[in-house]
């Protein structure tokens, strides 16, 4: 019940708040770490597992194609029906939170475009939004949208600053990010690392 949580929250000690915003071992082989957790609170840690060609475990899974790949049936229909198998794939193993789609925009050839949908934001909100509807139409199953934002290149991603307008955030960068936040109500973002006009992503409080 929703209307507990403060009264609930009330109740943790400072520790008990930390743990809960950090992070932790996987409980799935070749998991990708754990999220929150309180077992003596009976709060169940989230676990997770890495994307975004399907599950990526100890444990053989399907290997779906790539995003680009998917990208190219415009096929919202299908899509979904992809993203309902890797909610399936998720319960069978134990895996709360897919760490997936990846919706970056397709900028530099040498970087993650195999993660990435396409270099155009209305079909990557589009095709995300249509596979996290499909992954979280399964019972216990969410995703993690990422990386938020303008994580573009793979070389020096950590270091490297891009400089973008406003407009250009809003109309390339962000709107796939929008879309399926309006659309598919992911579970979960994940934010970049990579700096944007001097501030750091994962830093920049006015962003998340």
């Amino acid at each position: 019940d929703p209307t507990n949580l403060d009264a609930f929250l009330d109740t943790l000690s400072p520790s008990e708040m930390i743990h809960l915003l950090c992070g932790h071992a996987p409980n799935v082989g070749r998991g990708d770490g754990s999220l929150a957790g309180l077992t003596a609170r009976d709060v169940p840690y989230l676990d997770t597992s890495d994307g975004p060609a399907g599950l990526d475990l100890a444990i053989k899974q399907v290997a779906w194609p790539i995003e680009t790949s998917l990208s190219c049936t415009w096929n919202t229909q299908l899509i979904y029906q992809v993203g309902q198998k890797i909610g399936e794939e998720c319960y069978k193993a134990g895996v709360d939170v897919w760490l997936a789609p990846g919706i970056n925009i397709h900028r530099d050839p040498l970087g993650r475009n195999f993660e990435y949908f396409s270099e155009d934001p209305l079909l990557t909100g589009k095709m995300a939004s249509a596979i996290t509807q499909g992954v979280q139409s399964v019972k216990g199953a969410g995703v993690m949208i990422k990386h938020l934002y303008a994580n573009s290149r793979e070389s020096y991603r950590v270091d490297g600053d891009s400089l973008i307008s406003l407009r250009a955030a809003r109309e390339i960068y962000l709107k796939a990010f929008e879309l399926i936040v309006k659309q598919a109500k992911p579970w979960c973002i994940m934010s970049s690392y990579n700096i944007v006009n001097g501030h750091r992503t994962s830093e920049c409080y006015e962003l998340l």
